[in-house]
C-alpha cells in the first residue's frame, strides 16, 4: 500500500512540474519576449524585442535567431533607457544585440526594434524569432547574474484559406436539429466557421420536433401576427406563413407530406 502511494505521489509531482512549465509565465517573472505579427509576401514589418518585469539590468546581450526566409534589414536600440550599444557586426542570423548602462533598467522598456523584409511569394505560416543569452551576460550593477525567461515571437503569413471544406454537417429531422457543418480549410487544418443549427421544416417553436404543438403555434400566429415563432413555421417555402402552413405540419404529423 505505502508503495503504491508513493507511485501515485510521484507521478503528481511530475505531472505537477510538467504543467507548470508549460503555463505562462507567472506574473512578475523578469522575461525578454519577441513580438508577433501578421504579414502579408512582400512587406516590412518591425519586431520589438522586450524587457519585461526587470528587477533592475546593467548589461544584456542578447542573441536573436530568426528563420532564414526573413532578410533582417536594421537594428535600432531604444535611445530612451540610454547605455552604450553595439551595433551587430553581421545582419544574420543569429544576430548580436549589446547593452550596457551605468543607470539599470527597471520594470518593462523597450530593448530594440528589428527591421525584417519578408520575400515576395512567401507562403502562409509562422517563421520564428527567438531570443538566448549567455547567464554572465545579463547582470545588475553589482556584477550579479540577474535570470530572464524568454519568449519567443514570429512573422506570420496568414493562410488565404482557399480550399475549404465542409464537415459534420447533419440534415435535421422531426424529432432532433441538424447542423449546417464545420468549414474548415484543407490547407492549414483551421476550423473557419462553426456549423449553425438548422430545424426541420414545420418546426414553428423551434424545440427539435415536429408535433402537434407547432400546429398550435402556427394556429396562434395567424390569429395574433405578435406572437414569436420561427421562420421553419413556413412548410411550403414561399416566404410566407399562411393557413397552408397549418395544413402542412399536420400532414407532416400524419407523414403523409411529399
Amino acid at each position: 500500500m505505502k508503495k503504491s502511494f508513493t507511485l501515485v505521489l510521484a507521478l503528481f509531482v511530475s505531472l505537477s512540474a510538467f504543467f507548470v512549465k508549460s503555463s505562462v509565465y507567472a506574473e512578475g517573472t523578469p522575461l525578454f519576449s519577441v513580438s508577433s505579427h501578421k504579414v502579408s509576401a512582400g512587406d516590412i514589418v518591425n519586431v520589438e524585442i522586450n524587457i519585461k518585469n526587470s528587477p533592475g539590468i546593467a548589461s544584456a546581450i542578447l542573441s536573436v535567431d530568426f528563420d532564414s526566409e526573413l532578410t533582417l534589414e536594421s537594428v535600432t536600440y531604444n535611445s530612451a533607457i540610454g547605455g552604450i550599444t553595439q551595433e551587430p557586426s553581421a545582419l544574420s542570423s543569429p544576430v548580436k544585440l549589446s547593452w550596457m548602462s551605468l543607470n539599470p533598467v527597471s520594470g518593462d522598456a523597450l530593448f530594440a526594434t528589428l527591421s525584417f523584409k519578408v520575400p515576395d511569394g512567401a507562403g502562409f505560416g509562422k517563421r520564428a524569432i527567438s531570443i538566448s543569452y549567455n547567464p554572465d551576460d545579463v547582470c545588475n550593477i553589482d556584477e550579479n547574474n540577474v535570470n530572464f525567461e524568454v519568449q519567443s515571437g514570429n512573422v506570420e503569413i496568414p493562410c488565404p484559406h482557399n480550399n475549404i471544406e465542409i464537415r459534420n454537417a447533419k440534415e435535421p429531422t422531426l424529432s432532433e436539429a441538424g447542423s449546417t457543418g464545420e468549414t474548415y480549410c484543407l490547407d492549414c487544418g483551421e476550423k473557419i466557421a462553426d456549423g449553425e443549427i438548422v430545424y426541420a421544416r414545420g418546426d414553428a417553436n423551434i424545440d427539435c420536433a415536429v408535433n402537434i404543438k407547432d400546429y398550435v403555434r402556427i394556429a396562434r400566429f395567424l390569429r395574433d401576427n405578435t406572437l414569436d415563432i420561427s421562420e421553419y413555421a413556413d412548410v411550403d417555402g414561399n416566404k410566407i406563413i399562411r393557413l397552408d402552413d397549418i395544413v402542412g405540419v399536420r400532414r407532416i404529423i400524419l407523414g403523409d407530406f411529399t
